[in-house]
């Protein structure tokens, strides 16, 4: 009786090992998975000025646009409007965690930064909170379009480039 008592705990004990291991597995490849992953972005081309038809953005909502410059580099930025209609943009960087080159996830009104995981609110998106800040990029309302120039969205090359480059 003793020995059959002995066995079910054993088998409980190892049952119990494989449970834990196997969380703790699928735990660290979902933070793996979550910070590696290239964020999403609408490719945007454009000589001198990039134009975004503003009929694109609705109230409360952002989007992440990726612009591919003449060296091939990937500049990834971020053009919201907030929920009163004012447009806000930024790279897709902030000042403090760009180095990591995670960028920001888009949850609906809220910007969260992929490595820290502080929250803005799209109208806070260019104060930033502590010493993470989304990096202002500065843009240009015509009728129907929101426009920025291509020497601005280059002048912010260096917030994507590897750290082994």
């Amino acid at each position: 009786m003793r020995s059959r008592r002995l066995l079910k705990q054993r088998r409980h004990r190892h049952w119990s090992f494989i449970a834990v291991t196997l969380i703790a597995v699928i735990g660290v490849a979902g933070l793996y998975v979550g910070r590696t992953l290239e964020p999403h972005c609408t490719q945007v081309e454009g000589q001198g000025i990039v134009n975004l038809p503003l009929s694109q953005l609705a109230a409360g909502t952002a989007r992440t646009f990726c612009y591919r410059d003449r060296s091939g580099e990937v500049i990834r930025f971020i053009v919201a409007r907030d929920s009163d209609g004012t447009i806000h943009s930024a790279f897709d960087a902030c000042r403090s965690c760009f180095e990591h080159n995670l960028g920001y996830k888009l949850s609906g009104a809220v910007m969260i930064c992929r490595f820290c995981g502080l929250r803005y609110p799209l109208k806070d998106m260019g104060s930033g909170i502590a010493s993470c800040v989304p990096v202002r990029l500065p843009h240009l309302i015509v009728p129907g379009a929101v426009q920025i120039k291509v020497a601005d969205l280059e002048a912010g090359r260096w917030l994507f480039r590897n750290k082994d480059n």
